[in-house]
């Protein structure tokens, strides 16, 4: 049998993936099994293209995982579509970042109808469905999933092509979301030093060819685990670990990078408050990583982001060394030189970048 045409679709996370194979498993073990295709993960499809567009979209899939970070979407219903072959779960109506995946791809799509969001569970003639769903309505309910990757398949038969992961990093509605939260389990000016960096890393990465909305979601999130408590180094390892719970690679690295600008944990300005297995996670972490610009656009943002706004980088390390009693000479001669490194790739100044004299978080 020959191939008739691709489809993209948006596979959810490994959690999502369980809970919806749970459901279709209660399913089978009524009897009913469907005609859908077997031993996809469960998605929601993007799009279906002309076989002649497959390198087309395999491009265009690699600037969307560029662009795009993890996509949480709130699967609230399940429902049929005409004719009553297809059930599905679907999430609330045009979720705003994944709506606007969609309309960021520019390859024509070969679409029959209009887009609609939805997680097929099973595909069967329209009796057998009826049947089916009061199974399905006895098992259901809402819950959060994620959009992780990106993968392209053609079909009949089923051959994959290619897979993409998005940014391992939230959103910027998610990552503010997630500030406010820590906030309000620990307030203190860090939020607004958080703000400062994000607003930072921003227009810095903007005038760099980085990726502007991950500098910031990176920037907001790098004191993350100031959400657990009143700790120093602690705070490393909690957010580490609290971002890597959610998925979040990218932004968990940052959360171990922002204070080691040499990878050094010995040269931590604060106290050692973590325990030994919070410690060789954070070394072992640290070892593993290759600091690339992302990493060190944090650190520089870190270095002059103070709670009321933008500060002078001397000024803001003097600020810290004066509360903390010490400041390692290595890391602070490694900060003035990422201030010098990004101004080189900017080609402007800094301060005027960052918009000093006027930004408040």
């Amino acid at each position: 049998m020959a191939e008739e045409f691709l489809t993209l679709m948006a596979d959810l996370d490994d959690e999502s993936q369980q809970m919806l194979s749970g459901w279709y498993e209660k399913l089978h073990a009524k009897g009913f099994t469907g005609v859908q295709t077997q031993n996809l993960p469960f998605h929601i499809s993007m799009g279906s293209f002309s076989l002649d567009k497959e390198s087309e979209v395999v491009d265009e899939m690699k600037k969307l995982a560029d662009k795009f970070s993890v996509i949480p979407i709130h699967f609230s219903h399940i429902g049929l579509f005409e004719g009553g072959r297809v059930l599905f779960a679907a999430p609330d109506m045009n979720p705003a970042d994944l709506l606007d995946l969609r309309r960021a791809i520019k390859t024509e799509t070969d679409e029959k109808f209009p887009w609609t969001p939805h997680c097929t569970i099973m595909i069967d003639d329209a009796d057998t469905i009826q049947k089916a769903l009061p199974i399905l309505v006895d098992n259901f309910q809402t819950f959060m999933a994620r959009v992780t990757k990106l993968h392209l398949c053609a079909f009949w038969p089923t051959r994959e092509i290619a897979t993409v992961y998005l940014g391992k990093y939230p959103s910027v509605k998610e990552a503010e979301r997630l500030l406010k939260e820590a906030e309000s389990c620990n307030p203190g000016p860090w939020g607004d030093h958080s703000r400062t960096a994000a607003h930072c890393a921003k227009a810095i990465a903007a005038r760099s060819g980085m990726n502007s909305d991950k500098a910031y979601v990176l920037g907001l999130l790098h004191d993350i685990g100031r959400k657990f408590g009143k700790r120093h180094l602690g705070h490393v390892s909690d957010g580490y670990s609290y971002m890597m719970s959610l998925g979040y690679d990218d932004a968990a690295r940052i959360c171990l990078t922002h204070s080691f600008n040499e990878k050094d944990i010995s040269k931590y300005i604060g106290n050692f408050d973590t325990t030994d297995e919070e410690t060789k996670l954070i070394k072992d972490s640290l070892a593993a990583i290759e600091p690339d610009d992302y990493d060190r656009l944090i650190q520089l943002c870190d270095s002059i982001s103070g709670a009321e706004g933008v500060m002078n980088q001397i000024d803001r390390m003097t600020d810290v060394k004066n509360r903390y009693g010490a400041y390692d000479q290595d890391k602070w001669d490694a900060n003035v030189n990422l201030l010098k490194y990004f101004e080189e790739k900017m080609g402007a100044d800094l301060y005027t970048v960052v918009d000093k004299d006027n930004y408040k978080p």
